[in-house]
């Protein structure tokens, strides 16, 4: 014999290649996200003090809506998370099943932020260069934030396979 338990963190068994990275690529994804989310009032209080008027590019608003939708859909899966978390930590009775769904769901949305990330790109570098009249340091600054915003999405979404937020039991 050579475990009693359910998973390598109840046994002495050693922990899967894998999820060896979960740690990093947690923390490195979070800190990416909540840093775009809360950059976003800074940028419009910068724009207002220099008087720079938004770019009009009416194609991408609503990918940056949804872009924003995701974002504050990770910061609820971070509180339900820590909701499904803090009982068990407490040595208390296991939450609600639709605590934990809701958290699954919340993750999924969440992880479905790189695809209007990886759209804006796209028609970032498609658009020519003179169409909005955006020099080409602020384009490349663009596709690079949203290409780093993008990967820590899919980051988000590799820890939720990993790691097994998306497991369709909920029992402990």
């Amino acid at each position: 014999m050579q475990a009693i338990g359910l998973n390598a963190a109840f046994t002495l068994l050693p922990m899967p290649p894998s999820a060896t990275l979960l740690l990093p690529v947690a923390l490195f994804s979070a800190g990416v996200v909540l840093l775009a989310l809360l950059g976003r009032p800074f940028t419009v209080l910068i724009r207002w003090i220099n008087r720079i008027t938004a770019n009009r590019d009416t194609r991408n608003k609503k990918l940056r809506l949804s872009l924003l939708f995701t974002q504050f859909a990770f910061v609820g899966c971070l509180v339900f998370w820590w909701l499904v978390a803090q009982p068990l930590l407490n040595d208390s009775l296991p939450p609600d099943g639709l605590v934990i769904r809701s958290a699954q769901l919340l993750t999924a949305i969440a992880v479905l932020g790189a695809a209007p990330a990886s759209a804006i790109v796209l028609s970032t570098v498609r658009a020519p260069a003179t169409e909005f009249g955006m020099s080409p340091v602020r384009r490349w600054t663009i596709v690079i934030g949203h290409s780093v915003v993008a990967c820590a999405h899919l980051g988000l979404g590799y820890v939720a396979i990993v790691g097994g937020l998306f497991a369709p039991s909920i029992s402990y």
